[in-house]
């Protein structure tokens, strides 16, 4: 997602009153709860359950079993 970049990359939600953003949030909403989108955003990612490579679709089952 490219406007992910706006909250947590940047943290401009207060400066730009991204809230007062009824569509654009109910958008991001919509495609961050897409499993596609979910499985995406733990590849490369230095958050808990995270992972670091991913050469299969076993990266994902051993991520999500960690958890």
């Amino acid at each position: 997602m490219q406007i992910r970049c706006i909250d947590t990359g940047y943290g401009a939600v207060k400066f730009l009153d991204l809230p007062s953003y009824k569509n654009l949030n109910g958008w991001m909403d919509r495609v961050g709860s897409r499993p596609a989108v979910k499985r995406g955003l733990l590849v490369n990612s230095g958050s808990p359950g995270g992972i670091k490579e991913r050469h299969s679709a076993k990266d994902f089952e051993q991520a999500e079993a960690a958890l």
